[in-house]
């Protein structure tokens, strides 16, 4: 994809050589996604996107980074499954997954990832939730996580571990026979 400063700014004996165009606007690229993600033209990420390209990506995680809620929404259909995937994580792991009609900012991110992520996706940032102890976030993943994930099983050990009761009693009817048998271990080892 060439960009039109590039067309435009090239001297006339460069613009016959095609290859040159690509490379300078390949160099510009990233630069030009992260300036517009920072000054929220979303105009110019319209017209500059490439599907799941490194650039794009970039530009992903710093409009996640800065709260920029439009402009994830339209980069992270275009990402690849790995950078909407950290994007996801980024997002859980800032706390920012208090989803009302009036929030703003990350918190629109986030919850704009949730429903752009697969299952999976969610139940793995549910489990990175829980191993970290950011348990408002997990409160709302699990709501949105599939029954048969195992990442529900390591999400109930960990309550269990920091004595969270409350989200004990809310997993636990969710969670796979073998998970639990698991989960009761580590009340065993607790209480010994």
């Amino acid at each position: 994809m060439l960009l039109k400063c590039v067309e435009v700014s090239l001297p006339s004996s460069m613009k016959g050589l095609g290859h040159v165009n690509t490379a300078v606007s390949a160099y510009l690229m990233p630069l030009s996604l992260d300036a517009a993600v920072r000054n929220g033209c979303l105009g110019v990420l319209e017209r500059k996107r490439v599907p799941e390209s490194l650039a794009v990506n970039e530009a992903l995680k710093l409009a996640t980074e800065q709260g920029e809620s439009e402009v994830a929404e339209l980069l992270a259909v275009h990402c690849s499954d790995d950078a909407v995937e950290e994007a996801l994580k980024y997002a859980a792991l800032k706390g920012n997954w208090q989803i009302m009609a009036a929030c703003t900012g990350e918190r629109d991110v986030v919850e704009l990832l949730r429903r752009v992520c697969d299952e999976k996706d969610v139940a793995r940032s549910l489990e990175d939730a829980a191993q970290k102890c950011k348990w408002d976030v997990v409160e709302v993943l699990y709501q949105h996580c599939d029954t048969e994930s195992r990442e529900l099983g390591a999400t109930l050990k960990c309550a269990i571990e920091k004595a969270k009761w409350d989200l004990v009693e809310l997993f636990y009817p969710r969670c796979k026979e073998k998970d639990l048998v698991e989960a009761l271990k580590v009340v065993v080892e607790q209480r010994q």
